[in-house]
């Protein structure tokens, strides 16, 4: 029989446990520590020291995989030069407290850049994207083979639709993709594909709401269910002057539908963002990190349409003018790092990227993130890697 001293005690080491269960559940993050750790090695001339965008990436068998991605290895855009599509695949490791990046031998089957990709039990999965031939359908699974130290590239079931600029992320073995854009229009379709099925096929879910690219789409739970949830993005329209969000849409798989959430909040004046990246946290946190805010971007593509139409000489040589310093001099885009709370719907700002990079990737690994290159001014990308450490508060 228990005395009443023993029960009592016994009584408080369960609320106690109760209660440090319920302050871990809680656990919020305060704030992100940013470094440089790595670097993306130069595979040939036109890769060294010119970095990358439009990569893909995600975590496999305790380490990093990065594939594909672009640069112009000669002349900026608006003095001619090409943009240059990569197959080669890169691996991030660590070693004690450092991190190493290298090439490897293997190289994807195509040159891509711009898709999506996943992280997953079963390797990192690359969906769609572009190269110089056009938009792409492809599906790739890229496995880490640790034992022997090579990769091993699976094909899956291409989209249903080519697209690049598309958004993806998974919800237990359902992988969802969102949007994108091809040659003739901006998508506002969802398809999802069941990776564990016996024949996985994709299958078309509840339209979002808005066509829609460059958007960020992350899982994340609303406190009832996982919920995918698609943040920012632009569409492009006939007139040649893009449509900016700031929507925060949530999409409930148990219904098949999407709810509208409230709109990011202004910073500087401005909502919109597009081309960032993102990543959860927790229970009911997302990071979305860099992008860009449009306010240039959208000047650039006025300029664009005016030159088009102009028939003065001097006027259009005027706006040829206005536009090569809006590029040369291009302050570059957004360091912000937003955090969202799915439950509470508020959004607070964290410590700034070191950088300002768009178009590439984030993934989370040892509970930190790491984002690799990206375009960090217009036509100029960067071969830095950065990690950001959480802070959480109790």
């Amino acid at each position: 029989m228990l005395t009443k001293k023993i029960f009592w005690s016994l009584l408080c080491m369960q609320v106690l446990a109760v209660n440090e269960s319920s302050c871990a559940q809680e656990r919020t993050m305060k704030d992100i520590r940013w470094k440089k750790v790595a670097t993306l090695p130069g595979g040939d001339v036109a890769l060294k020291n010119k970095g990358l965008a439009g990569l893909y990436g995600g975590v496999h068998n305790g380490v990093v995989l990065l594939a594909g991605g672009t640069n112009f290895p000669g002349a900026m855009p608006w003095e001619g030069g090409t943009k240059k599509y990569y197959n080669h695949i890169y691996l991030l490791t660590k070693e004690s407290d450092k991190y190493n990046c290298k090439l490897l031998p293997d190289e994807l089957p195509i040159a891509m850049a711009y898709g999506a990709s996943i992280s997953t039990g079963k390797g990192v999965i690359c969906i769609g994207g572009e190269n110089e031939n056009g938009i792409l359908r492809n599906v790739l699974l890229l496995q880490w083979d640790s034992i022997n130290q090579k990769i091993a590239i699976i094909t899956l079931p291409d989209l249903p639709v080519a697209l690049t600029n598309l958004a993806a992320s998974m919800i237990d073995n359902d992988i969802y993709v969102v949007g994108g854009e091809n040659e003739d229009t901006v998508s506002s379709a969802v398809f999802s594909i069941r990776l564990d099925a016996t024949r996985p096929a994709w299958k078309a879910c509840a339209a979002l709401p808005l066509q829609i690219s460059h958007a960020v789409a992350v899982t994340q739970s609303d406190k009832k269910e996982k919920c995918l949830y698609v943040i920012g993005g632009r569409t492009r329209t006939a007139s040649g002057i893009s449509v900016l969000h700031g929507t925060v849409f949530c999409y409930h798989p148990s219904s098949n539908a999407w709810t509208e959430m409230p709109a990011m909040p202004k910073y500087e004046g401005i909502s919109f963002l597009s081309a960032a990246t993102g990543v959860s946290f927790g229970d009911h946190e997302i990071v979305i990190a860099g992008g860009d805010n449009g306010k240039i971007f959208s000047r650039i593509e006025q300029l664009n349409v005016a030159i088009k139409k102009a028939t003065d000489h001097r006027v259009k040589q005027q706006l040829l003018e206005e536009k090569l310093v809006l590029l040369q001099h291009h302050e570059g885009f957004s360091k912000d790092v937003r955090l969202y709370n799915t439950v509470t719907g508020k959004w607070r700002l964290l410590e700034p990227l070191p950088y300002a990079p768009v178009t590439t990737i984030a993934t989370k690994w040892n509970d930190s993130i790491f984002i690799a290159g990206g375009e960090i001014h217009p036509g100029i990308r960067t071969a830095d890697i950065v990690m950001g450490t959480p802070v959480f508060s109790e």
